[in-house]
């Protein structure tokens, strides 16, 4: 909450291709380098359901957990305010609290986070290419809101990369989706669950039924029973649907140091047309 008159000083919220950092963390910036008294309520004032973390928002336009947190705010102000104070502080003994520090890197370019956040959202239109042989496609390091922690090596296996804190993980491969084909999938099992079981694959949004290869420990290759068919030509997305998220830390009793919150572990998907 602020005064015209800051705004009349320090400029509007600029375009967000034009800046690196994301359009409130710089009007934040320019208000702290203007003087102005940046004071806390010490109340709950808001609840802010961030666009960017939640895959294709601006196209699916799904309002589920705005509606549901409208029903209970209305039903009970006082009690669902509390209840939401409750998870936080249980988020925080869990560990599952965020870094809120505004990103300042000056190395970054100009639009970062506008194009990332525009490809979360399901804006962006990129070009797409075509194959006609099969592929194998490598986790990237792109960030990926709450769907993906950071890229990760080993020896053996080269790059992978676990899904979470989310449940739910999207790959977004820049390949317009054949019209027929199959798809094998390795993950690997570093925490030795029944991962046949706990994990779901889509394509597209279609759930798809995949049976397990033979793999040595930790690697499990899945491959699609049936082909895939789909003709709609779009960006061939893959979804991962965990019904268990874990953490090294409190699955170990504290014999782990990693306190993150891991779904599945991906370590390459091939698609291999028909």
């Amino acid at each position: 909450m602020h005064r015209r008159e800051l705004v009349e000083r320090i400029g509007l919220w600029r375009l967000p291709q034009d800046i690196t950092a994301p359009v409130d963390c710089d009007f934040l910036d320019r208000v702290r380098e203007s003087g102005a008294a940046i004071v806390a309520s010490k109340r709950l004032t808001v609840f802010k359901f961030n666009a960017s973390w939640r895959r294709d928002s601006y196209v699916r336009r799904h309002v589920g957990e705005q509606a549901s947190m409208l029903e209970r705010l209305t039903a009970n102000p006082s009690g669902c305010v509390e209840n939401e104070l409750i998870g936080m502080l249980q988020a925080f003994r869990e560990s599952n609290l965020f870094d809120t520090q505004m990103p300042t890197d000056p190395t970054l370019p100009v639009g970062h986070y506008f194009r990332i956040n525009n490809r979360i959202r399901g804006l962006a239109s990129p070009d797409l290419a075509t194959f006609d042989q099969a592929m194998r496609v490598l986790p990237d390091d792109q960030p990926q809101g709450l769907e993906w922690h950071a890229l990760e090596h080993c020896p053996e296996h080269g790059a992978f990369r676990w899904s979470g804190p989310s449940p739910d993980s999207w790959m977004v491969l820049p390949f317009a989706t054949p019209a027929n084909f199959f798809l094998r999938i390795q993950l690997l099992n570093w925490l030795h669950v029944p991962i046949e079981q706990e994990v779901k694959v889509y394509v597209n949004d279609q759930l798809i039924n995949v049976q397990c290869e033979p793999s040595v420990s930790p690697a499990v290759t899945f491959r699609s029973i049936n082909p895939i068919s789909d003709y709609s030509g779009k960006a061939l997305q893959i979804r991962f649907e965990v019904d268990k998220l874990r953490s090294p830390y409190f699955y170990t009793d504290g014999q782990s140091n990693d306190r993150r919150w891991l779904g599945v572990c991906l370590n390459w998907v091939e698609i291999v047309p028909k």
